[in-house]
């Protein structure tokens, strides 16, 4: 019976049926069809590649013959593998031939030699035969009738030189201006053919290309050339049905060959022979590596390698370096970490170094006034703490330490002892016992015969009290004539005793006694310095009546319409008599 290559499901020819000898990971196709390892003629065997991924299973094959027994992993010389040299001696040698038990690759076979050849040609055609009974000449034609339908389909379409003139106007037609409704009217309002728009339009002889008419390539596009066909709607009078029909010098492809042999020229392009492959590119070729891997393709290595035209040779950095220890491993090992953070060599362990975290680089207080510490009881993280929380974690003031106050309980008449008490002092209090008023502005009258008062100065008082009232004045006036009189406001019934002594021109002061009330004339001075910042001194005891409220001080001018002025920043003080 003849023997029959099988396709699988992929469209690939069984290896077995593509030449004689063991298929497997280790031999190749050679040029005379035969399975069989590559001689090492190249140089040393490269780098593995990453592994590609996996491929779908296909069909199970035939059962093969009992492998070999797998060597594993195998190092050192041949003489050092006892067990390998003695299954070598017990092979053939590369160049052996089986002329005795297997034809020559040139061979041939009469038709007789040939297994029912002779009966299954019996009931094949002649290549010469013909199908004109049956099929058509390649070279036949058609007329309309033949194709069913097409005369229908055809009676249906306008003729190549029809027009629309029942419906549409010819292309050169002309329209008086009366054939357009409105149109002379329209034109009276129009200007002179003549007139010209250069300003605003283009020139009647002016040209656009097709970008700039928006959407016209488009609209292009959308039509078919002048000279377009409508052979994908409609066949040629003269087609054929190539696509029923196969041509005489037909081809096939390799699924459709379901038996016989494939010759290796047919496998691929290039010469086939002994010393050549069939490589993946379809190529019958001689590897340039032997048995190691093909020169043409890329790896990565650790050195450059003449032998290898794209080979990416690895290196370490800063931060990794490769580790070739190992034979057959590689290992890419991460460097020490140095500086603010460190590590081991290839160690994920990382150890902050000390003084390395600044002010910046800890995490924000979330507001102000806060403090870093901790008041909750036991060991933790750090916390914020407010200035009332700190407090609680200062000791006392004592004798012999700083620390803080001790809480004063309220009140004005207790002072803070040495001995961290708080305690009345023995002598009284020791506050201030006066009562201080400043004139914050300056304050000036040019009147002689009404009293002006002391801009935001007025002292209160209690009735049937006694009162001590200072007073240290700036002044100045307008010319040297000019003098200041001074006087007091007091409430109704006070009795005042007082004295003023103020600065002039003449002598080294004036002293004047001043007992006036309200509105009364007051002390004057005599001639004074216009100059500003001249002292003046007043004081007063004040004896009350029945009658509480305030005292202010009062002042005018000497001389009419001559300015007397007391300057900002006077000031005036009263203190109780007990």
């Amino acid at each position: 019976m003849p023997r029959y290559a099988t396709i699988d499901r992929r469209g690939q020819v069984d290896p077995h049926m593509l030449g004689r000898g063991t298929v497997s990971t280790e031999t190749y196709l050679r040029g005379d069809g035969t399975w069989a390892t590559v001689s090492a003629t190249g140089g040393a065997q490269g780098p593995q590649g990453d592994p590609g991924p996996q491929g779908p299973q296909g069909d199970p094959g035939p059962q093969g013959p009992a492998g070999s027994p797998i060597w594993g992993t195998i190092t050192g010389t041949l003489s050092n593998q006892t067990d390998l040299q003695s299954a070598l001696d017990g092979k053939s040698g590369t160049s052996h031939q089986h002329f005795a038990l297997y034809s020559s690759l040139s061979h041939a076979h009469a038709q007789s030699d040939v297994t029912d050849l002779t009966t299954d040609l019996a009931g094949k055609s002649a290549t010469s035969h013909q199908h004109f009974a049956v099929y058509s000449s390649l070279s036949h034609a058609h007329i309309v009738g033949d194709t069913t339908g097409l005369q229908t389909e055809l009676d249906g379409k306008s003729s190549t030189a029809h027009h629309h003139f029942a419906i549409y106007s010819s292309v050169s037609h002309a329209h008086a201006q009366s054939d357009v409704t409105n149109l002379v009217s329209d034109l009276s309002g129009k200007s002179s053919t003549a007139h010209q728009h250069f300003g605003s339009y283009a020139s009647l002889s002016h040209a656009h290309v097709i970008g700039d008419t928006t959407g016209l390539q488009t609209a292009i596009d959308g039509k078919s050339d002048t000279a377009h066909q409508h052979f994908a709607v409609y066949a040629s009078l003269s087609h054929a049905h190539f696509g029923t029909y196969a041509s005489l010098s037909h081809g096939h492809a390799g699924a459709d060959i379901t038996s016989g042999t494939v010759g290796p020229t047919f496998l691929g392009s290039g010469t086939p022979t002994a010393g050549t492959f069939l490589r993946g590119d379809s190529t019958w070729a001689t590897p340039s590596g032997g048995s190691g891997a093909p020169a043409d393709g890329e790896y990565i290595t650790f050195a450059s390698n003449a032998t290898l035209s794209n080979e990416r040779v690895a290196g370490g950095s800063v931060t990794n370096f490769f580790e070739l220890g190992t034979p057959g491993v590689v290992s890419v090992v991460r460097e020490a970490l140095t500086g603010d953070v460190t590590a081991a060599v290839n160690n994920n362990a990382t150890t902050i170094a000390n003084n390395a975290v600044t002010y910046a680089k800890m995490q924000d207080v979330t507001a102000t006034n806060r403090l870093l510490g901790r008041i909750t009881a036991g060991a933790g993280d750090p916390e914020e703490l407010t200035g009332t929380q700190a407090t609680t974690l200062l000791d006392a003031v004592t004798s012999g330490l700083k620390g803080l106050a001790p809480a004063s309980g309220g009140g004005t008449t207790n002072f803070l002892r040495a001995d961290a008490t708080w305690a009345a002092p023995s002598g009284g209090g020791g506050s201030n016992p006066f009562t201080m008023v400043f004139s914050t502005i300056n304050t000036g009258t040019n009147s002689n015969s009404v009293f002006s008062t002391v801009s935001y100065v007025k002292l209160p008082v209690t009735a049937s009290k006694r009162y001590i009232i200072e007073g240290f004045l700036i002044y100045r006036t307008a010319i040297q004539t000019t003098g200041l009189n001074l006087a007091w406001n007091v409430p109704a019934g006070t009795t005042l005793v007082g004295q003023s002594v103020i600065s002039n021109a003449l002598t080294t002061a004036s002293v004047l006694s001043n007992n006036t009330v309200a509105s009364s004339s007051g002390a004057a001075t005599g001639t004074v310095w216009t100059s500003a910042n001249n002292p003046a001194h007043v004081w007063l005891l004040a004896s009350l009546s029945t009658t509480g409220g305030f005292i202010t001080p009062l002042f005018r001018s000497e001389v009419s319409a001559s300015f007397a002025t007391v300057q900002a920043y006077s000031m005036w003080r009263m203190m109780e008599m007990v």
